[in-house]
């Protein structure tokens, strides 16, 4: 699995606390896709950070998208990028496991 991140309106500290956290919680959607797809360039995940000045707000938005129909998306607005995360990938996590389930049951 390939991730993309992008960022928006971030300075270097939370560019980099962003970029750790990110390869840190992937670490639990990863054993999912490669066990799945193996090549690494199969599935790509795109991760867009945005932080909202007026509200001082991060916006944190994934869409990745895997062969045979995988497409997952979720976008979710906290005032502290480690909760944002920790949602995102909750949910992200969710709708992985909805979808293996499925493939699997034939």
């Amino acid at each position: 699995m390939r991730i993309i991140p992008n960022s928006k309106n971030l300075n270097e500290t939370d560019k980099k606390k962003f970029l750790e956290y990110l390869e840190e919680k992937m670490q639990r959607i990863k054993p999912f896709m490669e066990a799945h797809y193996p090549d690494p360039d199969t599935v790509k995940a795109a991760c867009r950070i945005q932080r909202h000045e007026r509200h001082n707000a991060y916006e944190i938005t994934f869409d990745i998208t895997a062969p045979r129909g995988g497409k997952f998306n979720t976008k979710v607005v906290k005032h502290n990028i480690n909760e944002a995360m920790d949602l995102a990938v909750d949910k992200l996590e969710d709708q992985v496991r909805e979808h293996f389930k499925i493939l699997t049951r034939s």
